[in-house]
């Protein structure tokens, strides 16, 4: 017998196999290089592609049973869980590439407490959820405890994720910057919204929007695990490394402004700003950017990068046979392609160029 299929089911088959087929290649990837960093950052993610792998099975049951009721329930139990349960995995991992191996036990006791005390809940509750068809469903059993408790749910996936702009942030140990982690919980909190409108208004648009962004969610932050973040470096390394020299001052603010920039390394710091820089001494902008202008003949952005770009050279020089994206990392870039771009606009050659070159120059002095 062949089974025939309305265009939704059509649609929702082709996004969640679209999808479902992302995570397992993105799964495989992850999996096969998860020791290629320090840190457990990897394993978290892959945790993160696991919890899309149900996709599989609601297409599996869109080709047997067609769109049926279960997909179209206001405020579903398994799904709303296993949202909140993807937060927390999602929460794991910005953690992780935040503070490398923080994550002691009584910190995961300390995030999933508030998931641990619903699940609880929802064992006392187990049979007595009440089925909600509509948004008039639930409007007319808000007051019953199944139906709060799911709201619960929600507002503790809400509180899982504004838990991670609550963590100390320590440049010197993260391997990424502060933006990083402020976009990271945007994404988060975009992929919730849309799933907590579908399952409160079952808006049939918002439900395809909501399976494809987390199949791009993991996309793209494969993609940046495996190419783009850099590699984070145990502090005694960067404390024996040396600062490049400043330029001499010619007046007490360009003073202030080397002896921040070079003895505390502060170019180091990857979420280093102008305004950062002028809280630190005290000044306005404009007298810091005319400092700039007048001894340095630059920028304030442009004289970080080189400072960074000089000690990169340095290091490679030193020894070339190092990790670049350690070196990355301890110059103080937190991707791949911002240290390449800064690096071949000052050098015009990539890090690996500038070392070749350098290397057919020495042999060349070479009787």
């Amino acid at each position: 017998m062949t089974m025939t299929y309305d265009l939704q089911t059509l649609l929702l088959i082709e996004v969640d196999t679209i999808a479902a087929l992302a995570s397992l290649v993105c799964g495989v990837l992850i999996w096969r290089n998860r020791r290629g960093v320090p840190d457990r950052s990897r394993i978290f993610l892959f945790l993160i592609v696991l919890t899309a792998l149900p996709l599989i099975m609601k297409v599996a049951s869109l080709m047997i049973h067609g769109l049926n009721n279960r997909f179209v329930e206001v405020l579903p139990i398994v799904p709303t869980l296993m949202g909140v349960i993807t937060v927390a995995l999602m929460l794991l991992y910005a953690v992780e590439v935040m503070r490398p191996n923080w994550l002691k036990w009584r910190h995961l006791l300390m995030f999933f407490s508030p998931l641990v005390c619903i699940l609880v809940l929802s064992v006392v509750f187990k049979g007595q959820f009440t089925v909600l068809h509509s948004s008039t469903d639930l409007m007319q059993h808000i007051g019953e405890p199944n139906v709060l408790l799911r709201l619960l749910f929600n507002l503790t996936a809400l509180f899982i994720c504004l838990s991670l702009l609550w963590l100390p942030y320590k440049w010197q140990e993260s391997s990424a910057s502060r933006r990083w982690v402020i976009t990271y919980v945007c994404f988060i909190f975009a992929i919730g919204a849309m799933f907590h409108t579908w399952t409160l208004t079952l808006s049939m648009p918002i439900h395809i929007l909501h399976n494809l962004t987390p199949a791009l969610f993991i996309v793209y932050y494969t993609w940046y695990e495996l190419h783009e973040r850099v590699l984070p470096v145990p502090m005694e390394e960067v404390e024996k490394t040396t600062s490049p020299t400043a330029i001499t001052p010619s007046d007490n603010l360009w003073q202030r402004i080397s002896d921040i920039l070079h003895d505390e390394q502060l170019w180091r710091n990857p979420d280093l700003s102008l305004d950062m820089l002028c809280e630190r001494i005290g000044s306005n902008k404009d007298y810091v950017l005319q400092s700039f202008r007048q001894n340095a003949n630059t920028t304030f952005s442009d004289y970080v990068n080189r400072l960074r770009v000089d000690y990169m050279v340095a290091e490679l020089m030193a020894h070339p046979f190092q990790s670049h994206k350690e070196l990355y990392f301890r110059a103080g870039f937190r991707s791949k392609t911002a240290a390449f771009t800064n690096f071949k606009k000052y050098k015009l050659l990539s890090p690996s160029e500038f070392l070749a070159a350098e290397q057919a120059k020495n042999a060349s002095k070479t009787p």
